[in-house]
């Protein structure tokens, strides 16, 4: 389930190999329609696609500082850092 309010997406329940041509989908919709804030807080689990899906999302938005992503989960921020493209991400506090 996602939802677009005030330019955020707010992203919700798995983003994973099984969810990420969908997760994908929504986001270039949403980026379309002017989002640049994406609230991962209800994430419930992530996997190395939910990478992929973020920066896709990014390179749509038209690069690192178009877009902030915010609530990252612990496990998807250290899969970040492990494949070394955390400083490709523009996470916001």
């Amino acid at each position: 389930m996602s939802a677009i309010e005030a330019g955020v997406l707010k992203v919700s329940g798995p983003l994973t190999m099984r969810t990420a041509q969908e997760w994908r989908q929504r986001g270039q919709t949403a980026i379309a329609a002017g989002a640049r804030r994406i609230d991962f807080s209800a994430v419930t689990e992530a996997d190395s696609a939910a990478l992929a899906v973020l920066l896709e999302w990014q390179r749509l938005a038209g690069g690192k500082d178009a877009l902030s992503l915010v609530g990252l989960p612990a496990g998807l921020a250290s899969l970040a850092e492990l494949y070394g493209v955390e400083s490709l991400l523009p996470i916001a506090a």
